[in-house]
């Protein structure tokens, strides 16, 4: 029919870097997140300029999401992701422990990328 529904998606970017606790993710200040890590946590907000990891993550950013950088691209690169029509950003790494249970990951490679959904 012509009812509206609402829905969530997310493309699986997964950025080559020279070390994922060397990266930085630039504008996401001032965006709530959720972060799936701590289980019924509610939304946080994200007071940092500067995003990095330092530990498994998994964080639903809430939109509108705006242009966000990642700076840490193999070999001293940065890259621009934007989005349209698309609310939410989504930042992921699974660390050594996570990575090593997931067999299309494996635990070595964790610290070569940092997945920026947007």
């Amino acid at each position: 029919g012509d009812k509206e529904i609402s829905f969530t998606t997310a493309l699986h970017t997964y950025y080559n870097v020279d070390n994922v606790e060397a990266s930085k993710i630039i504008g996401l200040t001032g965006l709530n997140y959720i972060d799936k890590t701590i289980p019924e946590t509610p939304c946080l907000p994200e007071t940092r300029n500067e995003v990095s990891l330092d530990g498994l993550t998994d964080r639903v950013y809430r939109g509108p999401a705006p242009p966000v950088t990642l700076v840490g691209i193999r070999g001293g690169g940065s890259v621009e992701v934007t989005s349209s029509n698309l609310p939410d950003v989504v930042v992921w790494n699974p660390w050594k422990e996570k990575a090593e249970g997931m067999s299309d990951l494996g635990g070595e490679n964790w610290p070569g990328f940092l997945c920026v959904e947007a």
